[in-house]
């Protein structure tokens, strides 16, 4: 059985435009929990 698509195009959901402080808060906590995970999983490795 063939679905066809809807003819009604879907809105994205996209994000507001952040602010310049709003993306480099967002940018430094991203690599924070990274770093974190990292060292964490470092640490249950080794120590």
């Amino acid at each position: 059985m063939k679905v066809l698509p809807s003819k009604k195009p879907r809105k994205k959901l996209r994000e507001p435009e952040l602010t310049r402080l709003q993306t480099i808060t967002r940018t430094i906590a991203l690599i924070l929990a990274f770093v974190s995970v990292f060292v964490f999983f470092f640490k249950i490795l080794f120590f």
